[in-house]
């Protein structure tokens, strides 16, 4: 109870010294002053919360412009995987049919000796 006592007293004095100084002002600069220039400090107040809300879009904007940065930067890592796995594929099928070719040729190679050796040796 003491504390909350202590913090209502500062507050309290706080108040009245704010008050204190706003009557100063009121006596130094004239109730006509603050009146004549009350519109002015109305639209300032509005134009701060047009800059609020606009630097709240520009904040959302940023935020939404981060995540497709990095939605892109993921796709683009996943293509060159894709790329990357792509021709290891071609590059294996490649080395496949060179070696089919390979072993077709030398299959062929081999029959025709074969048959050139029997035609050489004549009929058995």
């Amino acid at each position: 109870r003491d504390r909350r006592e202590q913090d209502y007293e500062k507050a309290l004095n706080e108040y009245r010294e704010a008050h204190k100084t706003l009557e100063e002002w009121r006596t130094q600069i004239g109730d006509a002053l603050i009146k004549r220039t009350l519109p002015c400090f109305r639209q300032l107040q509005q134009h701060q919360i047009t800059l609020a809300h606009e630097q709240n879009r520009v904040n959302h904007f940023t935020e939404r412009a981060k995540a497709a940065k990095k939605a892109y930067n993921t796709s683009m890592r996943e293509l060159d995987r894709i790329n990357v796995a792509v021709h290891g594929a071609r590059r294996d099928h490649a080395a496949e049919v060179a070696q089919l070719q390979a072993a077709q040729a030398a299959a062929e190679d081999c029959l025709k000796t074969h048959f050139a050796d029997r035609e050489s040796s004549g009929p058995s």
